[in-house]
Order: C-alpha cells, then sequence, then structure tokens
C-alpha cells in the first residue's frame, strides 16, 4: 500500500500509462521525447531532467563535482557557496538519479538534491557560459517556487520511506514484519 500511495503522490493518474510512454520512447531511441515526457511531472520531472543532464556524460560530471574543490572564500561567496571542510568530491557529493523501479528513488534523488542545490543552481549558473547546446534547457531549470515545492514532496515522502525501514525485515531486531 505504500508503494501505491507514493507512485500515485508521485505521479498521479495514469501512472501505468506514463511508465509506458517511457518505455515506448526508451525502445525507440528517443531520449528527448522521454525528457519531455518527464518535463510535464512539474519539479520532479524537471529535476529528473536536470540530474539526467548532469550525469549524461562524464565532463558534465567533472565539471558538476568541480564545485566541490573550489578553495577560494570570494569565489565561494559569488558563487553562494558555504564553506565547507567538505570539498573534496567524492561519489557521496553526486546527485543521484533516481530509477524506474522503486519510488523510494525519487525520495533519495529528491534528498541528495536539496543537500547540494547550490551545487545545482551553481552548475545550471555555469552551464550558461557553453554554448547553447551545452546548456541546461531553459524549460528544466529549477526556479525558488520548484524548490520549495521539491521540499513538500520530500517532506511527504519522507515518513513514507521511514515507515517502509521501519517494516522491512532489515530493520533493527526485525521485529516488525516484512513488506
Amino acid at each position: 500500500m505504500l508503494n501505491f500511495v507514493a507512485r500515485a503522490f508521485l505521479y498521479g493518474k495514469g501512472v501505468g500509462n506514463f511508465e509506458a510512454e517511457m518505455e515506448v520512447n526508451e525502445a525507440r531511441g528517443r531520449s528527448l521525447s522521454n525528457l519531455q515526457v518527464w518535463r510535464k511531472k512539474g519539479p520532479v520531472g524537471k529535476l529528473h531532467n536536470v540530474i539526467v543532464f548532469i550525469r549524461i556524460t562524464p565532463q558534465r560530471r567533472e565539471q558538476f563535482m568541480n564545485l566541490f574543490e573550489i578553495k577560494d572564500p570570494d569565489l565561494l561567496a559569488l558563487l553562494n557557496l558555504p564553506p565547507s571542510s567538505d570539498t573534496t568530491p567524492t561519489e557521496k557529493n553526486m546527485v543521484v538519479r533516481d530509477n524506474d523501479t522503486r519510488w523510494n528513488s525519487v525520495y533519495f534523488m529528491i534528498n541528495r538534491a536539496l543537500e547540494r542545490r547550490p551545487q545545482i543552481d551553481n552548475f545550471t549558473r555555469y552551464a550558461e557560459t557553453l554554448e547553447p547546446d551545452k546548456r541546461v534547457p531553459q524549460e528544466n531549470r529549477l526556479t525558488e517556487q520548484d524548490w520549495l515545492i521539491l521540499t513538500e514532496i520530500h517532506n511527504f515522502l519522507k515518513p513514507l520511506y521511514d515507515l517502509t525501514i521501519y517494516m522491512e525485515s532489515r530493520a533493527p531486531n526485525a521485529a516488525n514484519g516484512s513488506l
């Protein structure tokens, strides 16, 4: 039931149609069509598209990770990044992409994105200095309102995620049953 509730909340009515459209586009090699389908899902879809954009090539992943190596306090202030001792780029700094298998991958994607919002915003601004085909498409850019909605979605999904973990047999003492 938790799965149904979370999927209905995230994708609304017709989640089966959404998934079928994605599968058809994948089978036909229409990745751009999938981006358009995701964009219809509001801020979650826009976030998905931004993360796909960042992770799609090794060069973009490297550019994103380079945002964690900035040591110059003036540049940190200019980019609106807080000084941090965690400036060594590691996989834990990379944004997480959701997958088609589990709704909680969307929760993980949003959770990491909220943690890495300054880097995502700065990556988007940095990409503006590149050639037009290497920029985050305007229609996928996350606005302040999008980030607020993503925060609310995260707040809604967190109890569902916590309950899922509580009910799993891997929970401490495995005494809560299994889903």
